[in-house]
């Protein structure tokens, strides 16, 4: 059998299964096919934060004539040009967080004005971007449990954001970088004004409220199926279930750590060596 349910799902599976912690399995009414502790545990992922600005007009699909939208229509229609062919992330960067690091630990992405982040961001109003950023390696950990022994229950995902001090210290950090990025003399011709989180906004603690306000999943998560030799290990260094007979996990849930960017490209290299493995039986 082979479980590639993502980091959500394929824990839960496992737990509806019988195999995960067993205390907790018990406590929920689940017969304990085997005790497996790191199930669900270990649950990572990448927290994203924007600083929002106003930038001058003519430069978005926002602020176009209805004429000019529909030659944008047009265009993407025809291949994929003009101004609706964006992929909405217009540069990117990998940011040290402190000079101590050895790899960047921040990613930074310059979006165009369709980004919608929270519910207080609201719709676009005026021509805008946003920099979006999120810590590459996060240190909290949080977690994928059951609410009960029915399989049509939703899982439990505590993902524990910000547990960890550093991890707030870096995005307050980035709050900072991104703002003095926007005063640099290649964005003046294009910058107005910045209005997320606000001028008003400059001391650590008002950047640490805004973070925990406005910051959302960036769709990264991983973890909670871990591979290992350890007693939370989940699966081998074959991905095979631990203690299971012909059981394997092949997806983004087997990653120890987060890897320090999108888990895309990762996941599919999971799958090509799990295929590898299983072929060699």
């Amino acid at each position: 059998v082979i479980l590639c349910g993502g980091a959500i799902n394929s824990p839960q599976l496992l737990l509806l299964s019988g195999i995960g912690p067993a205390d907790e399995l018990r406590e929920i009414g689940v017969d304990v096919v085997h005790d497996l502790p790191g199930v669900g545990k270990n649950l990572q992922d990448h927290l994203g934060a924007s600083v929002r600005c106003e930038i001058a007009p003519g430069l978005t699909y926002f602020d176009l004539s209805e004429e000019q939208r529909a030659k944008a229509q047009r265009d993407y229609a025809a291949d994929r040009s003009g101004p609706l062919g964006t992929n909405m992330f217009e540069a990117g960067a990998f940011v040290r967080s402190d000079p101590r690091e050895d790899m960047p630990g921040l990613q930074f992405f310059l979006v165009s004005p369709f980004r919608i982040d929270h519910p207080d961001a609201g719709t676009p109003d005026r021509p805008r971007m946003g920099q979006a950023f999120y810590v590459n390696r996060p240190n909290s950990r949080g977690q994928v449990s059951l609410q009960s022994a029915d399989p049509l229950d939703r899982p439990a995902i505590d993902p524990n954001y910000l547990s960890d001090p550093d991890d707030i210290r870096a995005l307050t950090f980035a709050v900072r970088w991104a703002r003095e990025l926007l005063h640099t003399t290649a964005f003046k011709p294009v910058f107005r004004a910045e209005f997320q989180p606000g001028e008003a906004v400059q001391n650590d603690r008002g950047i640490e409220d805004f973070i925990r306000q406005t910051a959302s999943t960036t769709w990264h998560p991983v973890g909670t199926c871990k591979m290992g030799t350890d007693e939370m290990a989940v699966v081998d260094p074959t991905l095979r279930v631990r203690g299971v007979d012909g059981l394997r996990v092949v997806d983004a849930s087997i990653m120890p750590t987060l890897v320090g960017g999108n888990t895309n490209a990762p996941t599919i290299m999971i799958a090509e060596k799990g295929t590898d493995m299983i072929r060699a039986g």
